[in-house]
């Protein structure tokens, strides 16, 4: 530290947030100091509103003298007015941000009054050179005690990254020595420049921890302001920065999911629908060092997709709501949390209406049978419920009724009364329905999930009793997406038990994903990408003589197709034609999911990439490829499709340990068919690893039934779990692990290459 004279301590806001910023910044230099009580103070200090008053006195004390008269009255009135009001505020209690407002008005005001001064003054008096210190303040503190915090906040981000940036190993460098000595090259006149960074980055710990709180205590308040700085943390790739890295990447997703629920909550009022430039300005980002962080356009990503539409098509300003809700609920983009975020935190009575019947629908089409009708509910005012008939997707149950209902309620204390009025309204579907889905939305304070359960089971039987045996639980959780509990009622114990893998989806999206099948797995953690149109689930497999694996499952459903080409060929009832188009679309959102593989994290903390993945694409809405004379010719017309789709993106699938990606289809006749590519090697080529069945009942089950390729799994049950892997398999992943390839696996790749 620099050494200097002695000076009076003195113990208000402004000597206080001097110290803590000097705390903060000497952590990211490298040197030791409490986190903690660094950030509390930072919090502390920047939101009293005393302090923008003690940063004008201590620069105005130093130019004071050098001011006229006339200025000196003008800005001496201006702060006596400025402190009467606070001290009027606090006698009064008012709340601290009208506290803080009376300053920011105050210094916008002593602004303008300098301004003006330095306007009128002759280019010799350098005015404006003597009133920089106090422009400084004021202007600082003008914008508002929010985007003043964010400054500073952002200030300490970047001195963060202008170093760690720099030591990101990639790129041809391989260890940070060969980074330094890179710095000693580039800057040997400055060397002591080198060694500074060299103890900034060897005290990453204590910096990481730092830029941790930081995130945790300013930026989730407000994420979309920082994502600029999100993204660039979220690229930073080493192991000391992993957690922060993931942490960054949560909260950039928690800022995206905010600006999607503001554009569900503006088609649903009726409004305009805007999509905000900055999403696509910000979104191509370069690092200010030598390496780029690069990042697709949000809306291409598929954040944003078919949102646009409503806004952009012919008469979007005339369009009526339930056209909206039609769009909303076809659209690519996975809208479902943020219509959930929408049913949980609006008042408005018709937009929750609304916002209820647009989520039923999306989270059931196309099986919705009776229409969900909303009405007020008796568990209180604001209450609302609903009851529809669905199906579900599978041919074994294709001719059975469910029942399906819904609640909004702002305490989990009425939820008795909400269910009481639902088994009394059952009688207007005027269907008989076997027991379905309840669904719970709770809009007031956070629930913990053991109290959750302990009210559900407190009247199972009466839910049970009114034709429910699913019930899933929506709440806020405080960290961005509304937090689901998913119970099934056990006959055994007459008590809803969390529903295994699936406890954190919809009912209706874990049928059609078929989480089921991860049953047979221990302590599966699970995550949605960024866009949120995937579900990646991941189990860590302990094998003997070998190190932990990393299983990773990519699940997601395509609402529909709708590429010119299946149109026209769905107009002119070519079986083959739609069958092909249907597989070049499926390509896209193919490579959309080796996408999410590629950028993300699984199993906590320390894990980054998978050993072994699978992908699981489901098309909800049916495809006119149900003609039974065509059979042979659309199974191989999807056989050359999936070969196509394999090809473009193989070095991509080998990159990301996918050995399995699989396809079903629903036909407009009722039947479906699965394709599936097997992929072991990641060097096969051509349609000898495809195979494609249909599935087929027989009366117990739903099994494969093999039409084209070797088809290993025929006869197969498709809700069989997925089997633990083989020997082979294993040491595949242990050569990759090695950078190498396996010694059986040579022939599939000298064939590959000719």
């Amino acid at each position: 530290p620099e050494m200097g004279p002695p000076v009076i301590k003195a113990d208000n806001v402004q000597k206080r947030f001097v110290e803590a910023v000097t705390r903060a910044r000497s952590i990211l230099d490298g040197y030791s100091n409490p986190v903690d009580a660094t950030v509390a103070a930072l919090k502390a200090a920047t939101s009293d509103p005393a302090l923008g008053l003690l940063q004008w006195e201590e620069a105005y004390g130093i130019v004071s003298s050098r001011l006229s008269p006339g200025l000196v009255a003008k800005l001496e009135s201006a702060i006596g007015e400025c402190a009467a009001d606070l001290n009027a505020g606090r006698s009064s209690r008012l709340p601290e941000g009208d506290l803080l407002a009376v300053t920011s008005a105050c210094m916008e005001n002593i602004v303008l009054l300098l301004n003006a001064e330095i306007a009128e003054a002759q280019p010799e008096e350098l005015m404006d050179q003597i009133l920089e210190p106090l422009l400084s303040v004021a202007r600082a503190h003008a914008v508002g005690a929010d985007t003043f915090r964010r400054n500073l906040v952002k200030d300490l981000l970047n001195m963060y990254l202008s170093v760690e940036e720099q030591f990101q190993v990639g790129d041809g460098v391989d260890t940070e020595q060969d980074i330094i000595d890179a710095m000693r090259k580039a800057n040997s006149s400055a060397l002591q420049s080198v060694i500074n960074l060299v103890v900034s980055h060897n005290g990453i710990k204590l910096k990481a921890e730092l830029t941790k709180a930081l995130l945790e205590v300013f930026v989730r308040e407000c994420p979309d302001r920082y994502r600029h700085e999100l993204r660039r943390l979220a690229a930073l790739s080493d192991k000391h920065n992993m957690s922060l890295a993931i942490l960054s990447q949560k909260l950039l997703e928690l800022s995206l999911l905010g600006e999607l629920t503001n554009v569900v909550a503006q088609a649903l009022s009726g409004g305009k629908v805007q999509i905000e430039d900055s999403l696509v300005d910000a979104d191509t980002l370069s690092s200010p060092t030598a390496g780029a962080v690069r990042r697709r356009m949000t809306i291409n990503e598929g954040l944003f997709a078919g949102l646009s539409d409503i806004s952009q098509s012919p008469g979007a300003q005339s369009r009526n709501i339930d056209d909206r809700i039609h769009m909303l609920v076809m659209a690519p983009a996975a809208v479902e949390d943020a219509i959930a975020s929408l049913l949980l935190d609006t008042s408005d009575k018709d937009l929750a209406t609304r916002a209820l019947v647009t989520y039923v629908k999306r989270m059931y089409q196309p099986h919705v049978l009776v229409e969900p009708q909303v009405v007020p509910s008796p568990a209180g005012p604001g209450a609302l419920m609903a009851s529809w008939a669905f199906k579900k997707p599978t041919p074994l149950l294709s001719g059975t009724e469910f029942l399906g209902g819904a609640v909004i309620i702002e305490s989990l204390n009425t939820i008795a009364a909400a269910v009481a009025g639902l088994a009394d309204s059952r009688a207007t579907l005027g269907v008989q329905a076997a027991s379905g889905n309840l669904h719970v939305a709770v809009k007031g304070a956070i629930v913990e999930q053991q109290d959750a359960l302990e009210a559900i089971n407190a009247i199972a039987a009466s839910i049970h009793k009114a034709g429910y045996n699913t019930l899933s639980l929506m709440t806020r959780s405080g960290k961005g997406a509304p937090e689901r509990l998913v119970v099934h009622f056990d006959a055994s114990s007459s008590a809803f038990v969390p529903a295994g893998v699936a406890k954190v989806l919809e009912p209706s999206t874990a049928d059609s994903l078929e989480v089921d099948k991860l049953s047979s797995f221990d302590d599966v953690s699970y995550t949605s990408s960024r866009n949120r149109q995937w579900h990646l689930f991941a189990v860590r497999e302990q094998m003997p003589r070998m190190l932990a694996v990393n299983r990773v499952f990519a699940r997601g459903i395509i609402k529909q197709l709708s590429r010119p080409e299946l149109l026209s060929a769905t107009y002119n009832h070519n079986s083959t034609a739609a069958a092909t188009a249907a597989m070049k679309e499926v390509g896209d959102s193919l490579a959309s999911a080796l996408t999410e593989l590629e950028r993300a994290s699984f199993i906590g903390e320390n894990s980054c990439k998978a050993d072994w993945s699978h992908i699981f694409l489901n098309v909800a809405a049916p495809v006119a490829i149900g003609n039974e004379k065509d059979q042979m010719k659309v199974a191989l017309a999807l056989r050359a499709g999936a070969a196509v789709a394999t090809a473009k993106c193989i070095a991509r699938l080998r990159a990301a340990s996918v050995a399995q990606w699989e396809l079903r289809l629903q036909s407009t006749d009722g039947h479906a068919w699965r394709v599936v590519v097997s992929i072991p090697t990641g060097h096969e080529s051509g349609d000898s690893c495809v195979d494609v069945y249909m599935e087929q009942s027989d009366g117990a089950c739903i099994r494969y039934m093999g039409i084209v390729g070797d088809c290993s799994m025929d006869k197969r049950s498709i809700s069989d779990p997925y089997d633990p892997l083989e020997v082979l398999q294993l040491k595949q992943m242990a050569a990759r692990r090695h950078k190498t390839t396996y010694c059986y696996d040579f022939p599939a790749v000298f064939e590959h290459a000719l």
